[in-house]
């Protein structure tokens, strides 16, 4: 019987590792790593791993609802002779490629379980964004400072899309030692990385999933409505305090600029209803005649509406807006679907709560729009949605 080396043994979760690592982390140059590995293990594996074109229709309704929202977004550009418009369509697009890697890879290779590979990627990936912040902060005092994803609200965006998939993983795997002592230490870092980034919206977001979580256990039958109810006044007594502790934190003296932003993306709707402006003509419309705004005096230039759903009503109108609509929607349905028949799906629950914390971080943010959020996002879908696939064909 032939016996394997280390690097054998391993060699099927290094695509993953890489990939998650590159998409968390925003290092583009493990994407290239991940390349290699994925190459080598094919090479290896050719007996073992057999492409199968029936493999990728089992996720034909996911791969309709992608491509109607991406194709939606082309149509409106077409429309408009937007060329930005079609090549950031086309980034859209793009950033969905870790989905297809997801479906192609573990699909294919018919394994139940990446539980360990995926949580410790994706803590090495949050632990060097985080680090990235801190050296900037320790370094240039200066709380929040750019780290390797670009803004802080980007860092704080993916922090709560990954935290469900983290402290998922941590449970699961809890009876060995060095893994759960790894999603614990993560945990605590990002929780504390998050308040000293002071991203509302992303805090907003946090508390959100936190909330969902509790009506999830409840609904699931695993607590009950009086614990519900003192877990939730528990919840807002916790938030109100916070907040007036910190009010000086929380309110800052250019809180006009998004209700502003978002007025103007409104009155651009109403204007431009059906296809919007077009990708990238938001700040060329805000400073014109037809839309006064009071951001018109500021020495920055604001690009967008700082708000998902008023950026697709302004710049695709009903259409992107609408296809987006859809595509949260058959995700969110699917997902419950699953956590209510089969509550023990941890992947179900953690890709739901993250989709309620981008949702509402979404109100104050576009990282949905952000290249690497996008591609977490994405590939946390793909794990998710093989993850399922599997359970039902047992």
């Amino acid at each position: 019987m032939r016996s394997y080396s280390l690097f054998e043994k391993y060699l099927g979760d290094l695509p993953l590792f890489f990939c998650i690592l590159a998409c968390v982390s925003g290092i583009s140059k493990f994407f290239v790593i991940a390349l290699i590995f994925l190459i080598v293990y094919l090479l290896k594996n050719k007996k073992r791993f057999t492409f199968d074109f029936k493999n990728i229709l089992r996720y034909r309704v996911n791969i309709f609802f992608i491509l109607f929202f991406v194709i939606s977004l082309i149509v409106v550009s077409f429309a408009l002779n937007n060329q930005h418009g079609i090549k950031e369509s086309l980034h859209y697009f793009e950033r969905m490629l870790p989905f297809f890697f997801a479906i192609f890879f573990i699909g294919n290779n018919k394994v139940c379980s990446h539980d360990r590979c995926v949580l410790v990627s994706m803590c090495i990936g949050v632990l060097l964004v985080g680090y990235s912040y801190w050296c900037n902060y320790f370094t240039l005092d200066i709380s929040r400072e750019k780290g390797l994803l670009g803004s802080v609200n980007i860092l704080g965006g993916t922090i709560i899309l990954v935290l469900p998939f983290i402290a998922a993983l941590t449970y699961k795997l809890r009876d060995n030692v060095l893994y759960r002592m790894l999603g614990l230490i993560t945990i605590s870092y990002l929780l504390l990385t998050l308040l000293m980034i002071q991203s509302r919206g992303a805090l907003l977001g946090l508390g959100s999933l936190v909330t969902v979580y509790i009506v999830l256990l409840y609904k699931i039958n695993s607590i009950t409505f009086k614990q519900l109810f003192f877990v939730i006044a528990l919840e807002i007594v916790c938030a109100s305090a916070c907040y007036f502790y910190f009010y000086d934190l929380l309110h800052r003296e250019y809180d006009y600029v998004r209700p502003a932003l978002w007025q103007v993306a409104w009155h651009i709707f109403q204007e431009y209803p059906i296809t919007g402006i077009g990708f990238g003509n938001y700040s060329s419309k805000y400073v014109s005649d037809a839309f006064v705004s009071p951001l018109v005096m500021e020495k920055s230039v604001w690009t967008h509406a700082h708000n998902i759903y008023l950026k697709f009503l302004s710049e695709t109108g009903i259409i992107g807006f609408g296809s987006f609509i859809l595509l949260i929607i058959f995700q969110i349905v699917t997902l419950w679907k699953n956590i209510y028949y089969e509550n023990n799906n941890l992947y179900s629950i953690a890709m739901f709560l993250a989709i309620i914390g981008m949702l509402v971080h979404g109100w104050f943010d576009v990282c949905f729009s952000a290249r690497y959020y996008a591609m977490t996002y994405w590939l946390l879908w793909g794990l998710t949605t093989c993850d399922l696939q599997y359970w039902k064909e047992v």
